[in-house]
């Protein structure tokens, strides 16, 4: 009660925003002397200093709102805009903040409630993390705010991922150092863009959980090498618009120079704690470059388990506070998001000119988080295994891979393996080996010539024998 509870048990002059808002059509702030008012993103401040009306992000001559198209892409609507130059009539629309389009498939991971149902439209909302932008609600719905309030204490703040109803992702430093405190002190707060600890009015949508254990890598040390817990909740959280899960990698990894976002509630460019959740865009660096970077901190970079991300010319960056939450890319294929890695640790600062985040790899720790919280747990964040029992009887279907949607029932039961594939976004190709026979066709490479065995193999092992 004393931390969430300060106007109603008085320990504090009465925030007036607490009464009808203060008056406010949009969002109410107290400074504890006085109310006032401000608009959501999107939307401007009129006149009385109470209402708020739309900005037509289109006219607007302060922002681009499609940059490096015309004018002729741009379309108003209520509280934000769209970019229409892909043909999201065909389940496509443009990738988060690029010139670049992404197919739309139905999956129950990696999508935003901007992509609900079947997209209608593309949205670019214009927003105003380190050097980042306020995030839009529901944009990462994914996200967990961490928070351990033991008293008398600092409260503890970490990030963290949804990947299932039932567990999160974090890194595991959140648990040791500095913020080694009881699970029982913990608490998972999911559904909102607000930061908890300042929130004035409950966001519809939110859920609260206690944590019933965390699972730190057992590899886990001082160089914060391994820096990944599992943190399994109370109970389930129901999904919705503003509650999903976000993917696993799979297959999948970042190259150098790929454009990635990173989420949080840390510290700002200010130096303040932010008030509601802020994304910042960061491209992938290479391990050469940052390995020299952290060379004279004696931090030693793993390689294949860690990810460097961020501008070289600093200004944008996670920072404190935003510990554990996810670097999220999306995939080459689709508009679905994947976690490629966990916020770990900086060097001197956040926003740093020349100086590169590091990221704990999701990729090389995935069959570590598969073995805990168990492969039906994750069926849903990883498209290759909805498919991987299913096979194709038919061996023209990657030839046919368009009747999928023409021709439902037949392909289901002739080319189930292909279709299954073109649903989650992995397209085939003429030369992949069935995955269902994959192993198989390893140890019996020796029969692609076979004249016994090659009918098999030339159906099942394409990529094997060298056929295409």
């Amino acid at each position: 009660m004393k931390l969430y509870c300060t106007a109603t048990c008085n320990f504090c002059p009465l925030d007036k925003c607490f009464e009808n808002n203060g008056g406010c059509e949009q969002q109410c702030h107290w400074d504890e002397k006085i109310n006032y008012c401000t608009c959501n993103v999107g939307f401007k401040l009129n006149a009385d200093n109470r209402t708020c009306s739309d900005i037509d992000e289109c006219e607007d001559n302060s922002t681009e709102a499609c940059p490096g198209l015309s004018r002729d892409h741009c379309k108003n609507t209520v509280g934000s805009y769209t970019c229409a130059t892909c043909s999201h009539n065909n389940g496509y629309m443009m990738s988060y903040k690029r010139k670049t389009c992404c197919k739309v498939h139905k999956s129950t991971c990696g999508y935003d409630s901007t992509m609900a149902s079947q997209i209608q439209e593309p949205h670019w909302k214009n927003m105003r993390i380190y050097g980042g932008l306020r995030a839009e609600e529901g944009r990462w719905p994914w996200m967990v705010q961490l928070i351990s309030t033991p008293e008398n204490l600092e409260p503890g703040i970490c990030g963290g991922s949804l990947l299932s109803k039932k567990w999160v992702v974090t890194a595991a430093h959140c648990f040791r150092n500095k913020y080694s405190y009881p699970i029982n002190t913990w608490t998972a707060i999911l559904g909102t863009s607000q930061n908890f600890l300042n929130m004035r009015l409950i966001s519809d949508g939110l859920e609260i959980r206690m944590l019933e254990e965390v699972i730190i890598h057992p590899e886990h040390n001082l160089f914060y090498h391994h820096d990944i817990a599992l943190v399994k909740l109370e109970s389930q959280v129901n999904y919705s618009d503003v509650i999903k899960p976000i993917c696993l990698p799979c297959l999948e990894t970042p190259q150098e120079g790929d454009m990635c976002w990173t989420v949080g509630y840390g510290k700002t460019d200010d130096n303040k704690d932010s008030g509601a959740l802020r994304e910042v865009d960061v491209p992938i660096a290479s391990m050469k470059s940052c390995s020299k970077v952290y060379a004279d901190s004696g931090r030693i970079l793993q390689q294949d388990h860690m990810i460097c991300a961020g501008h070289k010319e600093g200004e944008k960056d996670a920072c404190n506070g935003d510990s554990g939450g996810p670097l999220m890319c999306q995939r080459k294929d689709s508009c679905q998001w994947y976690q490629a890695g966990i916020v770990s640790f900086g060097k001197g600062g956040c926003g740093l000119k020349g100086v590169y985040g590091v990221y704990t790899s999701m990729k090389a720790h995935q069959r570590w988080i598969r073995r805990h919280i168990g492969e039906e747990a994750t069926n849903d964040i990883c498209p290759e295994n909805a498919c991987q029992n299913l096979s194709d009887n038919d061996p023209k279907c990657s030839s046919m891979i368009e009747r999928c949607t023409k021709f439902p029932d037949y392909m289901k039961t002739n080319c189930a393996a292909t279709c299954c594939r073109l649903k989650y976004g992995t397209r085939p190709s003429q030369c992949q080996d069935e995955p269902t026979f994959q192993s198989t066709c390893r140890k019996n490479i020796k029969h692609c010539s076979s004249s016994i065995f090659s009918s098999f193999m030339k159906k099942h092992c394409k990529r094997t024998c060298g056929i295409c």
